[in-house]
């Protein structure tokens, strides 16, 4: 991912973070506000409740003392009388009676004309409430009852004992609401407050609205043991102004943490990724190859610095790239003379290891690069050279000398060839030999053609002297004074007959020389039609001879253009050193990848002085007779051919030799090019 999409997550995740932050923090300062509203509602709620609960049980300890003494006790006298006023005058009570025991009000005082108090004594009260429950030993704070004045009358009552026997009960009234009542309960409220209060029964007892239109949150309490309620209504309307402020603050401090961060954020991007984008620019150019490519980032003076590095950085690049390129170029060159070169190269470092084989010195040794590469140039070690050889070759290379001679090595199939080797050292800057580059050139058949041009100049020169001797030795019989008796003819015949033998020996002189100092070609031969052309040829020559040919029609192969002399020295050979008229059979055996032309006859056989130079098996010597020199001819023309001849006894007598010839593909026609390319 680019860095510039990274710093960007990063801002954001920043600027999320932090306005989080700041949305939750204000959240919960918000929530706690209201908490707080709700709790100091709850706290005014249980206050208001704890101060009535106080009154009403500050008035029923009132009218318990007012039971408690001996003149409430005394039914419809004067001096309990006395004692209802002094509650009614001492207390805010409005009112007080007593009942006695039999539910008959006994006295009363309040606000009531004579006649209606009158009529309240003597009364039957005993199904009220409040007095079943006085009687029954408990201090009763009744229900609410609506009064003609349209106030509500709340009955405190509460039992008169006599010597431990409940004789009545004191009944205290009061009206609800008065005035002592609400200055009380409501000095603890808010101005826009509200507040309710319910009997046991549920019946609204007092009720001060909350300030119209305002949001309250509504905290109920009890009122002591008394079984009423109170019910305040907050307002919320300071706490809502308070939240609205602090909701300006919050979103006012979100923008700011928004705005500093992007503004810290352009102010990064442009000071500094924008100018790492054109630093990757550049490097993603010189990735491309695009060397010499400078950039622009216009920064501060350390990107003054990168800038003016990268872009001689790239300069340099380009020149290198300029360099290397030539240098490849030359070494592609080099590489591919060193490939398609005819002679074997190999490198090897200062400890003999190879570590490089063109293609010639696998096909020259036999050694694949897989099995040279590593290896030493001892596996080309044939023994002949001696350990001097390789210690004057040591010398002379680390001492920085390039060593030029011929070495004898041996292939990968165990055959031996001659190679002109020069082995060049390498050096460093420092003058130490880093590397050493050997080049072999195989010699062999240089080597093999000089020895075999001697051999026959030698073979040529002892014949020569041999035949010319006997005409020489003919020649002057004939010129001697008669005296000698000597058959003229007979030494005439001699002389032809050495004559022609220095005639067909130089001839196939000529034709060994042509041989070994030229290149023949091998091309595709029909081995059918030369057979055939043979067998007439000896057949015209020799007319007593009897010479059979057994071949398949249309068999090729692949061989020189003289195959078909060889061939017929073969052929000839048998039938002239016969004793007698020559049988002569030639088979031709076509085989999966060559073909067997097989020369049998029935004559006294090859020498056997003679036999390893028709197989290569040795040079012909100077002693050899001129049949010799032919055979010799036949093997190197099966050799050049890329074929072998093989020697046997003829049954009971003769011999039989078989020429083996690469088998021609029928579906080319090139064969031969591509067996000499």
């Amino acid at each position: 991912m680019k860095t510039r999409y990274v710093f960007v997550l990063v801002l954001l995740f920043v600027t999320a973070v932090l306005t989080g932050a700041i949305f939750v923090g204000f959240q919960e300062y918000k929530a706690t506000l209201y908490e707080e509203s709700r709790e100091d509602a709850t706290r005014t709620a249980v206050h208001i409740g704890s101060e009535l609960a106080s009154q009403f049980e500050g008035r029923r300890q009132t009218v318990q003392l007012t039971a408690a003494t001996p003149a409430t006790a005394r039914h419809g006298s004067e001096t309990q009388r006395a004692a209802l006023r002094r509650l009614v005058e001492e207390t805010q009570f409005s009112g007080a009676s007593v009942i006695a025991s039999n539910g008959t009000m006994t006295n009363i005082v309040s606000d009531l004309t004579p006649a209606e108090r009158a009529e309240l004594i003597g009364a039957d009260f005993g199904d009220r409430v409040y007095f079943q429950r006085a009687m029954a030993g408990e201090t009763y704070l009744s229900d609410p009852v609506a009064a003609e004045s349209g106030n509500d009358i709340v009955t405190v009552s509460t039992p008169i004992r006599h010597n431990g026997t409940v004789v009545g009960t004191l009944n205290g009234a009061y009206h609800v609401p008065e005035a002592w009542f609400a200055d009380g309960v409501t000095a603890s409220l808010g101005r826009e407050d509200g507040l309710t209060i319910y009997a046991r029964s549920g019946r609204e007892v007092y009720s001060e609205p909350p300030e119209p239109g305002a949001t309250t949150v509504v905290r109920n309490a009890s009122i002591g043991q008394t079984g009423w309620t109170v019910s305040v209504q907050s307002s919320q309307r300071p706490v809502e102004s308070t939240i609205r402020a602090v909701t300006y603050l919050q979103i006012g401090s979100i923008l700011a943490v928004v705005f500093a961060i992007g503004g810290f954020g352009w102010w990064v991007y442009r000071r500094n990724l924008h100018q790492v984008e054109h630093l990757l620019d550049g490097f993603t150019r010189l990735e491309n190859r695009e060397y010499g490519t400078e950039i622009d980032v216009r920064g501060g003076e350390e990107w003054q610095q990168i800038e003016a590095g990268f872009n001689e950085m790239s300069r340099s690049l380009a020149r290198f790239e300029r360099e290397r390129r030539e240098r490849e170029q030359s070494l592609r060159e080099f590489k591919r003379a060193v490939e398609h070169a005819g002679y074997a190269v190999f490198i090897t470092d200062t400890e003999g290891r190879i570590e490089y084989v063109n293609p010639a010195f696998e096909e020259i040794t036999g050694y694949s690069a897989a099995e040279a590469v590593g290896a030493t140039p001892n596996i080309l070690n044939s023994g002949e050279m001696s350990r001097e050889y390789f210690r004057r070759q040591w010398e002379t290379l680390l001492a920085g000398e390039e060593w030029d001679e011929e070495i004898v090595n041996e292939r990968r199939s165990g055959t031996r060839y001659v190679a002109r080797q020069t082995i060049t050292p390498l050096t460093g800057e420092d003058g130490s030999v880093e590397k050493f580059v050997a080049i072999q050139t195989d010699i062999t058949a240089l080597k093999d053609r000089e020895r075999h041009l001697q051999t026959l100049s030698r073979v040529l020169r002892h014949n020569l002297r041999n035949k010319i001797g006997v005409i020489i030795g003919s020649a002057e019989l004939l010129v001697g004074d008669g005296s000698s008796g000597v058959d003229e003819a007979e030494i005439g015949d001699r002389i032809v007959d050495a004559s022609q033998q220095l005639t067909d020996l130089a001839e196939k002189e000529r034709r060994i020389v042509t041989l070994l100092t030229s290149h023949p070609r091998r091309k595709r031969i029909d081995l059918t039609a030369t057979v055939e052309s043979v067998a007439t040829r000896v057949r015209h020559e020799h007319p007593d001879s009897r010479i059979t040919v057994t071949c398949p029609d249309d068999v090729a192969v692949v061989g020189i253009d003289e195959l078909q002399r060889g061939l017929y020295e073969l052929v000839e050979n048998s039938v002239v050193h016969a004793d007698e008229p020559a049988t002569v059979e030639i088979t031709v055996d076509s085989r999966e990848r060559s073909v067997a032309v097989t020369v049998e006859d029935d004559g006294p056989g090859i020498p056997e002085n003679e036999r390893p130079i028709l197989t290569g098996g040795a040079d012909i010597e100077p002693l050899s007779h001129g049949s010799g020199l032919g055979l010799w001819l036949v093997y190197h023309i099966v050799r050049l051919s890329d074929g072998v001849v093989t020697y046997a006894d003829g049954t009971p007598t003769g011999s039989v030799v078989t020429v083996e010839l690469p088998r021609a593909d029928p579906r080319s026609e090139r064969d031969g090019d591509s067996q000499n390319r």
